[in-house]
């Protein structure tokens, strides 16, 4: 039987609280379990004042690094969708595979966002930074995303278990056979990946990890992102080349 990732989660992140969890390659971010946890809190606070419901869609969109794992397991605890869209496309292609996706957020890192433009997406109704999650555009003046401390009780309900056969991921294709295609993947669809995953790692013991292909679209994106922290391995995220910001 499947075992939904979030129940792998509510047992790791506990358990490994203030040991590290996730660090880019040049160490410009680094997160323990229990300062990913709150991060993903931050967002999910964010993404309700913003109206978001749990089906909506929101865009990622970014070189690898921690902010990127981060935002992923925010959108996913939230019950909102993930739209994953390789950061190699040009600015106007990730603009029309936003649209495309009917998205109402996205978060996009700076090195993106540099070549492309509001006003191109007009459904989006925010652009928040991946780089430090600040906000980069907003329809809804007044909604901003807290800085203050947050409070994560250290017990095993921190994400909630959602059905597994709810949409968790659509993921865009890089388009080598032609145009991107939106690959629909589930709560079990991934959760299956980890379950895969966990029988090649080595028994016992922390593990540190490297993700080195693009987070997004590749099959490094759902069972890398949603397996890096089991068994608490420490994942470090390289961006391309590996100096740069996400």
């Amino acid at each position: 039987m499947t075992k939904h990732l979030f129940a792998h989660y509510n047992e790791i992140f506990p358990k490994f609280w203030d040991e590290p969890a996730l660090t880019d390659y040049n160490g410009t971010d680094s997160y323990t379990f229990r300062e990913v946890a709150e991060q993903a809190s931050r967002l999910r606070d964010y993404f309700k004042e913003m109206g978001i419901r749990q089906g909506d869609k929101i865009a990622l969109c970014g070189r690898n690094c921690a902010n990127w794992a981060v935002a992923y397991l925010a959108i996913a605890s939230y019950g909102a969708v993930i739209v994953s869209v390789l950061h190699e496309f040009s600015g106007e292609d990730i603009e029309k595979l936003i649209n495309h996706s009917e998205s109402r957020l996205l978060i996009v890192g700076s090195y993106v966002w540099k070549n492309m433009t509001a006003e191109h997406m007009p459904d989006l109704e925010a652009i928040v930074s991946l780089t430090d999650f600040s906000l980069i555009a907003t329809k809804r003046e007044g909604v901003e995303i807290s800085r203050e401390p947050v409070t994560i009780p250290r017990n095993n309900h921190i994400f909630t278990v959602r059905d597994l056969d709810d949409l968790l991921l659509i993921n865009y294709t890089s388009g080598s056979t032609g145009s991107p295609k939106g690959v629909m993947l589930t709560y079990r669809n991934v959760s299956a990946n980890i379950d895969t995953g966990l029988e090649f790692l080595p028994p016992g013991g922390r593990q540190n990890v490297v993700s080195m292909l693009p987070l997004a679209p590749c099959t490094d994106s759902s069972p890398s992102s949603s397996t890096r922290w089991l068994p608490a391995a420490t994942s470090t995220s390289s961006p391309n080349p590996p100096p740069l910001r996400c």
